[in-house]
């Protein structure tokens, strides 16, 4: 318990006065796009300094809904965090991005982030919270 409260200290010290990234955590499952939202999913953008601008997009009570490439593209984040679940899924993932949603700010720029899903749930949240931060504020660690 102190360890984790330690790491999660460590980002918020590093992150003091940074303003908010815009970004969308998302998952694609058999070429279907996920928002991934509320609780969690938000919690740890949030902590680790961002601001998931697809937190309207999940009905409450969920943590996850179909979303649309179109809708996503009208959000428009500086980044796209999205998860996958092995090396295979990982880069088929990149690929539907980069095609579907390559006028994004986030593709232009290329602020792609790809994290394990395994990292989003349980003691390893705080392994992808910092993970998180690291990629969305490189600059400040």
């Amino acid at each position: 318990t102190a360890e984790t409260r330690e790491r999660l200290s460590a980002v918020d010290k590093a992150l003091t006065g940074r303003p908010a990234t815009t970004a969308a955590m998302v998952q694609i499952v058999d070429k279907q796009l996920y928002a991934l939202a509320g609780g969690l999913y938000s919690d740890i953008v949030r902590r680790a300094g961002g601001r998931n601008v697809l937190d309207d997009t999940v009905p409450k009570g969920s943590n996850f809904a179909p979303l649309s490439a179109e809708a996503l593209a009208k959000q428009n984040p500086d980044v796209l965090i999205y998860h996958y679940t092995g090396v295979a899924d990982r880069a088929a993932s990149e690929k539907w991005l980069r095609t579907h949603l390559a006028a994004t700010a986030a593709v232009r720029s290329n602020r792609l982030i790809a994290v394990p899903a395994a990292d989003f749930s349980e003691l390893r949240a705080v392994d992808g919270t910092v993970t998180l931060a690291k990629s969305l504020h490189p600059d400040a660690f």
